[in-house]
């Protein structure tokens, strides 16, 4: 829940789990145009809501 991308690695999926890093990253970093910081939290719910569906399903 903290860094994005790690559910996604720990389930096996590395490029899944970098891409999503990699939006984080791009999105924490334009932070300072203000719709960003919407779109990032939308973002970081639906990373954790995949992560925990993903490794749901292969438990």
């Amino acid at each position: 829940m903290i860094f994005p991308g790690l559910g996604q690695i720990s389930n096996g999926d590395m490029k899944k789990g970098l891409l999503f890093f990699a939006i984080a990253f791009t999105l924490i970093l334009t932070l300072h145009l203000g719709v960003t910081f919407i779109i990032l939290a939308i973002f970081w719910l639906y990373n954790i809501y995949d992560a925990y569906t993903v490794a749901k399903k292969r438990s």
